[in-house]
């Protein structure tokens, strides 16, 4: 399912004869098999390496009974197991962002399959989840570029090869699928008021107002942050 930044390993799962699986690192000079973690009789989905290899992602069944997925981290070192999305819905992970700081996934609590970003440091989750595509659909993940163009495979229909039946699918590749960096927009330097700041602001931004008088009726309809030079003033 992933490589290690060297190239030398290949990061695979193993389903053994008594069908309990074992994620593994294969050598790609010579097929050598190192254990990584052991999963019982659970099957990882989607496991993905981070950029350093300190860290595996992957989404794994609630329970057995269940086919809702949760989102775990392993520290490969300290061979530890940290819950990173545990909530109602499928949690299906995409990927690791190009930076190692943030994972990408996608949950279909809302009714339509949306893709969510949130920052990892540490092997812990810094911030609440924000959504960054609506209704991407039912997708499988291949993976990002370096300038962050996103390449996954959707399946788009089924036929008889062979009397047998045989699913298409075709790979798509998304620009700019992650968020804007985040920008501070000045009052007054860069717009008049604060209610024109807003207005050009993007979600996750940040307004801010140097001291003065602004005599204006704002209103906020997207998730920013306000702050003023001085609170006095």
């Amino acid at each position: 399912t992933d490589w290690t930044a060297d190239a030398e390993q290949i990061l695979a799962c193993l389903t053994r004869f008594d069908l309990t699986t074992q994620i593994v690192f294969v050598s790609a000079s010579d097929g050598s098999v190192r254990p990584v973690k052991d999963m019982d009789y659970l099957w990882p989905d989607h496991m993905r390496l981070s950029p350093d290899n300190r860290y595996l992602a992957y989404s794994l069944l609630q329970n057995m009974d269940n086919p809702e997925r949760d989102i775990f981290l392993y520290n490969i070192d300290k061979k530890k197991v940290t819950p990173l999305v545990v909530q109602p819905g499928d949690d299906l992970l995409l990927s690791w962002a190009p930076d190692g700081k943030n994972i990408l996934y996608t949950n279909n609590q809302s009714g339509t399959t949306d893709a969510w970003i949130f920052s990892v440091e540490q092997g812990k989750p810094q911030q609440s989840a924000r959504q960054v595509k609506s209704d991407i659909g039912p997708i499988d993940p291949v993976g990002f570029t370096k300038n962050g163009t996103f390449y996954f495979e959707v399946k788009t229909d089924a036929t008889s090869v062979s009397n047998a039946e045989r699913s298409l699918s075709e790979i798509w590749a998304m620009e700019n699928f992650l968020p804007e960096k985040r920008k501070i927009l000045t009052v007054p330097d860069d717009y008049p008021t604060i209610q024109a700041a807003i207005s050009a602001a993007r979600a996750e931004d940040t307004v801010y107002v140097r001291k003065g008088v602004y005599t204006e009726n704002i209103i906020i309809s997207k998730s920013l942050s306000l702050q003023g030079e001085d609170r006095r003033t």
